[in-house]
């Protein structure tokens, strides 16, 4: 960016030069079109001689003093500006001068050139721009890059390609591990979606609560029996045999005969 505006630079000092040296007048183009304009209003105020270079300048209720010799106004514009105003141009033309000489030396033509003479020209640094800088590592982890395949151009984002949800467990991408039929034991052959699930295992034992006996869940086939205030559960399809006393959890084994 800065090498750029050095090229900028450089062509405008040398427009302003060629501009400056073909002139033939003593003021800068800009400030002469000003100057005229100042001298058309100054036609409107009458001026009178206080003093051997002092003017009291006048237009109806309006008036101000003018001091040549300071090169001030009351009005102050010339201060500010270093351009004389309309009340010092009338000033001046009432004690036969020229507004010329009253003009600030930095808006002469033979200034102006002096500015415009340099030449811009490439700094030694300016020959490694393109060399970049090392840049200081940040703290942390850095941030990883997506390559592309080799058929994309470079400058295109490769999207992300997302993957599905899959058991971590059998690697199905038809449930998840919680409901995985490997956490049914040994032995039971079920694959049926939401039967060993622990929310649906809940509501079906309390309806089995509600029964006394074997309980046989229409949607899951899951099975309950109700023994002695003790509840077991057989998960199978077909469902499994008829259980036994011995096969119920918190059941006690018969009494042996004599």
């Amino acid at each position: 960016m800065l090498e750029g505006i050095r090229g900028y630079m450089m062509e405008i000092v040398v427009i302003k030069y060629n501009m400056l040296i073909r002139s033939t007048d003593e003021l800068c183009p800009r400030i002469r079109k000003r100057l005229e304009k100042e001298k058309e209003v100054a036609r409107l105020f009458v001026s009178r001689q206080s003093h051997n270079m002092r003017c009291e300048v006048e237009m109806g209720d309006e008036g101000y003093i003018v001091d040549l010799t300071l090169k001030e106004c009351s009005y102050g514009y010339w201060q500010l500006s270093g351009l004389p105003c309309c009340h010092a141009v009338s000033a001046i033309s009432h004690l036969r001068k020229n507004p010329d000489d009253y003009v600030h030396p930095s808006y002469l033509v033979r200034n102006v050139e002096e500015c415009y003479k340099g030449m811009t020209t490439r700094n030694g640094a300016a020959a490694r721009r393109n060399e970049a800088a090392a840049a200081a590592r940040r703290n942390g982890v850095a941030a990883a890059r997506r390559i592309g395949a080799a058929a994309n151009p470079p400058n295109e984002s490769q999207p992300r390609q997302r993957r599905g949800n899959h058991c971590s467990k059998c690697g199905s991408a038809t449930h998840n591990a919680r409901t995985c039929p490997l956490n049914r034991g040994v032995g039971i052959q079920d694959v049926r979606l939401n039967v060993g699930d622990r929310f649906t295992i809940e509501r079906e034992l309390r309806q089995a609560t509600r029964v006394i006996g074997v309980y046989v869940d229409e949607t899951t086939g899951n099975q309950y029996v109700r023994l002695n205030g003790a509840n077991g559960r057989f998960v199978g399809n077909p469902p499994p045999t008829q259980p036994t006393e011995m096969d119920m959890p918190g059941s006690q084994p018969p009494p042996t005969q004599p």
